[in-house]
């Protein structure tokens, strides 16, 4: 029987303003209830900070740059390093560019894959909680 939830624990970096980095453990999730989407827990004080990422947009990100206004992917490819993924997130009180290995984001990704394959989404939606969500 297949899980209904997976959760990952992934190494990233902050990126700041002057390139220095500050490394982290986020914890990155996927549902079966909300099969298009994952979320990334990041450590932040006074409490942990979470977002929700399209799973077809950090999917895309990790072959080519995408997205547009609050959240950006795109995948970094250095010769003497390991390949990475950078996102870059937007909100009002500031933005952070963060980075990843690919091949950790990948592993993640394909968990998710095995519960609900990609193009399979839309079999387990549950419209009624949808709509629900959007007007509430």
């Amino acid at each position: 029987m297949q899980p209904s939830s997976i959760s990952h624990q992934l190494q990233m970096e902050l990126i700041g303003e002057t390139s220095e980095t500050t490394t982290f453990t986020a914890e990155w999730s996927y549902t079966t209830s909300r099969p298009l989407e994952v979320t990334a827990t990041f450590p932040a004080q006074p409490e942990s900070v979470t977002w929700t990422f399209s799973r077809d947009l950090l999917a895309d990100g990790l072959r080519e740059p995408t997205g547009h206004g609050d959240i950006v992917v795109w995948p970094e490819h250095a010769d003497d390093t390991e390949p990475m993924v950078r996102i870059w997130l937007r909100t009002p009180g500031g933005d952070a560019e963060l980075r990843a290995a690919i091949a950790d984001m990948d592993r993640f990704l394909t968990a998710s894959w095995q519960i609900i394959p990609a193009g399979a989404e839309y079999d387990h939606l549950d419209v009624d909680t949808v709509l629900e969500r959007l007007f509430t």
